[in-house]
């Protein structure tokens, strides 16, 4: 994606989340690749970004975008929201893509996330 298409898909969710349509977020999250949200992730503020992070359990691609991120952004990031909601995304993905994902983080996140996965 050119810097034209990330300033437009940045407004464009910024809009829609001041607008509460969230239906019209998760469309647009399904529709475009999620290395392209990762970046985006960094791109908006720290509100618009934790209000997008609430919606991506409802992204089939959850789990790739979180992958995509940036390791330090994520690991910065993942401090900052409802890790419920990541746990949430990380039970989703593919064992061994969590394998890899749960290796990257922090011990103390790596062990909060691992309480709240199931058995």
């Amino acid at each position: 994606m050119t810097e034209r298409g990330y300033q437009r898909l940045q407004d464009t969710v910024e809009r829609l989340l001041r607008r509460n349509a969230t239906r019209n977020l998760i469309n647009i999250l399904n529709k475009v690749h999620p290395a392209d949200i990762a970046y985006l992730f960094k791109l908006l503020n720290d509100r618009s970004a934790r209000s997008l992070f609430q919606l991506l359990p409802e992204v089939h691609h959850a789990g790739e975008i979180l992958s995509e991120m940036d390791r330090r952004y994520r690991n910065e990031f993942l401090q900052q929201v409802d890790i419920g909601r990541f746990a949430a995304i990380f039970s989703q993905m593919a064992t061994d893509d969590a394998a890899d994902f749960l290796a990257d983080l922090p011990d103390e996140l790596r062990a909060r996330i691992l309480e709240l996965m199931p058995g």
